[in-house]
């Protein structure tokens, strides 16, 4: 539990640090310099590890996470649900009307649009991808809470994605900064929610699988459970 507590002060006070900027520069003036920045190889790199932020990845890991324990595949989940309707609320009813970049800056502004990247022009708060990224290492790091390096790789991921959304012109830096609180509470929601609550003894248990490896002699299958 101890772990725990730490974890959370931590990726908070990450979270929150990233609110500094929006008090001292203007809405748009940190995607314009992030985008102004570019070249063909973060073009590539950006273009590909804002993948990383699609909702999909909380399908993968609930599956994955059946073959450790149905109780984080449970949590792994819940997550996944409690963020994906958090944002649909955001986007579609409370900001629907709100334009990305694309449609915010005027006309003589020199944007970089990345080649193969379709550029959104509304719904822009909060970033989808960002919540994704930050609710998915706030599991991770959850789910590791003795693995002080891994946690500092998760934390990155996410900060990756959310630099790509900016990146990319996807989204302005309130959009990310917000995503990443987003996320990073969804997670910490559902696990104190999980922790808190009885579960039935089954979801300890997992998914075994038998693997048929060879014959003995006796031309009988040995197989092996994982």
């Amino acid at each position: 539990m101890k772990n725990q507590s730490n974890n959370y002060l931590l990726t908070q006070t990450a979270v929150m640090l990233m609110l500094l900027p929006l008090m001292v520069f203007e809405k748009g003036a940190i995607t314009l310099v992030i985008n102004q920045n570019h070249s063909t190889l973060l073009d590539n790199f950006f273009r590909i590890v804002t993948y990383a932020g699609d909702g999909v990845v909380f399908a993968i890991s609930t599956v994955l996470l059946l073959f450790v324990s149905f109780r984080q595949a449970l949590l792994s989940a819940g997550i996944g649900i409690v963020h994906a309707l958090s944002i649909l609320i955001l986007k579609r009813g409370f900001f629907s009307d709100l334009s990305r970049p694309k449609n915010f800056f005027p006309d003589d502004v020199a944007l970089h649009f990345v080649p193969g990247v379709h550029v959104h022009g509304q719904m822009s708060f909060p970033s989808g991808h960002t919540t994704t990224a930050f609710a998915m290492a706030v599991l991770l790091i959850l789910l590791c809470p003795r693995h002080k390096y891994l946690q500092f790789i998760f934390l990155v991921y996410a900060m990756l994605v959310g630099y790509s959304r900016m990146y990319l012109l996807q989204h302005f830096y309130i959009d990310v900064a917000f995503g990443a609180i987003l996320g990073a509470f969804s997670s910490y929601m559902c696990w104190f929610v999980l922790n808190h609550i009885h579960l039935p003894a089954w979801t300890n248990a997992r998914i075994r699988i038998n693997i048929t490896i060879s014959k003995s002699k006796t031309g009988i299958p040995v197989t092996s459970s994982s």
